[in-house]
C-alpha cells in the first residue's frame, strides 16, 4: 500500500485508541472528527493521525493520545474535539479538563484537585 503523505513535515503524531471500550463510547466518530477538523483547518500534513487497538485505560475511553506532547486525553466527545483541536493540536496548549496523563495541574499545584474535575461526568 502506497502512502502518498510526505512524512518528514510531521510535527505531531495523534494516536486513536479503537479498541472495544473506546468503540463503544464512539471513538470511530471522534476519529473521524479530528481527522475532519485537521484536514480543515490546513494542519494534515503537519498532523499525522494513527488508529490504535486498545491502549489500556478503558474507563477513560475513547483515549486520544498526542506526541511529542506526551498528553493522554480520555473520554473525548464529539462535542470536544474542536476545543482539543484548536487547543492541544494546534496552540499546543493542553486541554485540562479531558486530561488523563500526565494529571493537570491545578492553579495551587495539586494534581489530585484536577483529576476530580477531569472525570466528572
Amino acid at each position: 500500500m502506497a502512502n502518498d503523505k510526505d512524512l518528514t513535515r510531521v510535527e505531531q503524531v495523534v494516536f486513536l485508541c479503537q479498541g472495544g471500550g473506546c468503540q463503544r463510547r464512539g471513538a470511530e466518530a471522534i476519529t473521524a472528527a479530528i481527522r475532519a477538523l485537521i484536514t480543515a483547518r490546513g494542519y494534515g500534513d503537519r498532523i499525522h493521525t494513527i488508529k490504535t487497538r486498545c491502549v489500556n485505560p478503558c474507563e477513560h475511553g475513547p483515549v486520544v493520545i498526542v506526541y511529542p506532547a506526551g498528553v493522554w486525553y480520555g473520554s473525548v466527545t464529539e462535542d470536544r474535539v474542536a476545543e482539543l483541536v484548536e487547543r492541544q493540536l494546534i496552540r499546543g496548549v493542553p486541554l485540562a479538563a479531558l486530561q488523563i496523563h500526565p494529571l493537570p495541574v491545578d492553579p495551587d499545584g495539586d494534581a489530585g484537585g484536577a483529576e476530580a474535575r477531569a472525570y466528572d461526568g
